[in-house]
């Protein structure tokens, strides 16, 4: 019998409760159907607590029920939320078009990902999906050139990144936060996924990608397999504030493209990149929850692709919280998949260094400390907020 893909845990993951499915009914669904998942999800929340993933779904609910006619208090408070949405994705688009425009003068390609592609090409209304910063890919070559470029025009990475990166940092982390003017925040990626860090990885990403347009200044974005490929993985994580927003996504994209979208594409990349466990498990659950049809075949294929035991603890490190353990699973994980055999045995030690963004091997001890530290601080931070 194959083994079995273990369930990411429910508490801090990405699975909606029963009461947060509902606002998502109410957020993607239609007609009546709609309408009756908003008024039992509003029944039974108080707005002053609410979680922050539900919050990130308000906007979209509210565009989604103004068409409705449905009036009530709380839906009109979202519409405000759904014009600052609005305001605060125009401001991101000039930005966004600003480094891309800077980027293509200097000859760099630019590939757009997660919320701006997705606003863009499928939602197509700047209200309804929040973001908190934006996302760009480029070349991992040009990566330390565009640091420089961008640097140039203000944007600076934490205080504690080495300036310049070291060289073996882009072969070992998928991108780097950077933050400009007035606080805005640039998620500069030179990999689409942190699971596929290895030299070429991204090369069928960038031969697939399509065209999208930042008012008149052009750029690329993933085409829709492989923007499902990334919010399933992407989405399919342990996280302290639960974010359920992949969900969304998946719908809307799913629903977008409808017979068109290409299902042997996304079942290839899966099977490719070994990212088996991530995509079933959220395609099953979509085929399960929302009115997305996904191929019996699929579901089938993707069912047949052999896991090992190695296979399903790498995803189990990766959906259950974290520890100091799983932690360095992951790490471990990491390391192999763009680590040929055989192994030399500092290279793991060398790989953590860099995936940390430290200068010297020495500083790896103070390094974990501080994290223990971090882990035991916000565990007992959730264990008091439950007993609460």
């Amino acid at each position: 019998m194959p083994p079995t893909i273990p369930t990411p845990q429910r508490d801090g993951v990405c699975w909606p409760t029963a009461q947060q499915e509902s606002l998502l009914h109410a957020a993607l669904d239609a007609g009546q159907d709609a309408l009756s998942a908003w008024r039992a999800w509003s029944a039974s929340v108080a707005i002053e607590t609410l979680d922050p993933g539900s919050q990130g779904i308000l906007s979209l609910a509210y565009a989604n029920l103004r068409r409705l006619e449905a009036n009530d208090a709380l839906l009109t408070k979202c519409k405000g939320l759904y014009r600052l949405t609005w305001y605060e994705n125009q401001r991101r688009k000039h930005t966004l078009g600003q480094i891309a425009t800077a980027l293509q003068d200097a000859g760099v390609p630019v590939l757009v990902l997660k919320g701006m592609a997705l606003i863009v090409h499928y939602y197509r209304d700047y209200g309804r999906r929040p973001m908190h910063d934006v996302d760009l890919l480029t070349p991992t070559e040009d990566a330390p050139r565009v640091l420089a470029l961008l640097g140039a025009r203000g944007w600076a990475p934490p205080a504690r990144i080495p300036d310049p990166l070291p060289r073996p940092v882009y072969d070992m982390r998928h991108s780097l936060g950077l933050t400009g003017a007035a606080g805005a925040s640039l998620d500069l990626h030179w990999h689409v996924l942190r699971q596929c860090c290895a030299p070429g990885d991204d090369a069928a990403f960038w031969e697939a990608a399509v065209p999208l347009n930042l008012n008149g200044i052009p750029a690329r974005s993933l085409c829709p397999a492989d923007q499902v490929l990334h919010i399933c993985v992407h989405g399919i994580a342990w996280n302290p504030v639960p974010s359920f927003r992949w969900i969304a996504d998946a719908v809307t994209v799913l629903r977008a493209t409808g017979e068109t979208f290409d299902w042997p594409r996304l079942v290839a990349q899966t099977r490719q990149r070994r990212l088996a466990p991530w995509v079933l498990s959220a395609l099953e659950y979509l085929n399960r929850a929302f009115d997305v049809t996904v191929p019996g075949d699929v579901l089938e294929t993707l069912h047949a692709i052999p896991l090992s035991r190695a296979d399903l603890l790498e995803f189990d490190a990766y959906t259950r919280p974290p520890t100091l353990l799983r932690d360095l699973t992951r790490y471990w994980f990491l390391y192999r998949r763009m680590t040929p055999a055989p192994r030399p045995p500092w290279g793991f030690p060398r790989f953590l260094k860099y995936s940390w963004f430290l200068r010297r091997t020495s500083q790896m001890p103070p390094y974990v400390a501080r994290h223990v530290a971090k882990r035991v601080r916000a565990h007992l931070e959730r264990r008091s907020s439950r007993a609460k």
